[in-house]
């Protein structure tokens, strides 16, 4: 196995080994079910956020009144 990070001048970068499985890891939370005021009980993560933009979408365009931001319990 490689190293997991590799320097640069400016900070570091991810090696292949750990860029893959931290991208498996959010895949896995991003499919995980969570609960939304506006994406619905039975969404996931992606849902929720697709949620949120089309519900900031709306605030900015007047639509609604405030917006009101997602958070996970």
């Amino acid at each position: 196995m490689g190293r997991l990070l590799i320097g640069v001048d400016a900070g570091c970068r991810i090696g292949l080994p750990l860029r893959k499985a931290f991208i498996a890891a959010l895949e896995a939370k991003l499919q995980s079910a969570v609960g939304h005021p506006l994406g619905g009980p039975d969404g996931g993560y992606r849902r929720a956020m697709r949620a949120q933009v089309a519900h900031w979408i709306e605030v900015l365009r007047g639509e609604a009144p405030a917006y009101r931001p997602f958070m996970a319990r």
